[in-house]
């Protein structure tokens, strides 16, 4: 995918006011270009989303299961990717699930209720502290088109054995980059408690139970967490830490995963 997908110049001024006076300079500047794309399951059109136009497959796929219309990617029969739209053939018992869709008004995205989400996410893996900002670090590090524009969000899927970034993703919105990073590693088998979600967003409860889905025990955002998300990080069982940026950070549950904060409770 090149890069003119994804972001592209316009002239514009940029404007400075000093004391005294009003400063202006005519520049060309990036700006990020907005893909819109329909899904359509068996023929029904389930959502219209705004992302940028690359990783689609990756999208469907990481938003879909996430949301919980599929459980397992062998319900998926068929993605064919079209011009602004994707069509998807599944197994007919994923119908019976989208009528359970509600929506988050101030996000734009979809969730379903938690009844197939597991409860606690089971993953005894640690995570050292200094891998935190180093996540970040790697975060930001890969993020090309941010750096351009600063128009996207960023996601990641980070290894903790490895203590590498695996993939990274930028996208307009939070939820789709963060669809994209799931979507990637299902497709390729990757163990998910193994590796933390990393973002560049504020985190809310619904982005919590995304990850629940695929049982990814941290979610690490440079932003902050709502307080609903904070309660579902804790009744899932993941570590969710914000505000990690320079040399610090917030642990809001679950920081016995944290090699160094086995002994922190918080209450």
């Amino acid at each position: 995918m090149g890069y003119s997908k994804l972001y592209d110049k316009l002239v514009i001024a940029k404007v400075e006011l000093a004391k005294d006076k009003i400063m202006t300079n005519i520049v060309e500047d990036f700006l990020v270009r907005e893909y819109v794309v329909s899904i359509i399951i068996n023929g029904i059109e389930v959502r219209r989303y705004i992302i940028s136009e690359d990783m689609i497959k990756e999208f469907v796929v990481g938003n879909l299961y996430s949301m919980g219309l599929i459980r397992d990617l062998r319900e998926v029969r068929e993605i064919v990717i079209g011009e602004n739209r994707v069509i998807v053939r599944v197994d007919p018992k994923v119908l019976g699930r989208i009528s359970t869709l509600i929506i988050t008004p101030s996000c734009g995205e979809q969730v379903i209720s938690e009844e197939q989400t597991p409860l606690n996410v089971k993953s005894k893996v640690k995570l050292h502290v200094r891998d935190v900002l180093e996540a970040i670090r790697q975060l930001f590090e890969g993020s090309r088109i941010f750096k351009n524009t600063g128009g996207v969000h960023v996601a990641s899927l980070y290894s903790v054995n490895e203590s590498k970034t695996l993939v990274v993703i930028e996208d307009l919105g939070r939820h789709s980059a963060v669809d994209k990073a799931i979507g990637w590693g299902l497709l390729r088998n990757i163990d998910f408690s193994q590796v933390a979600i990393v973002t560049s967003g504020r985190v809310f409860s619904d982005m919590v139970i995304k990850a629940a889905r695929v049982e990814i025990p941290f979610i690490i955002s440079k932003s902050a967490p709502s307080y609903e998300a904070v309660l579902k990080a804790r009744k899932h069982s993941i570590t969710l830490i914000g505000f990690a940026r320079g040399n610090r950070f917030n642990v809001y549950s679950e920081p016995y995963r944290l090699v160094g904060l086995e002994k922190v409770e918080l209450g």
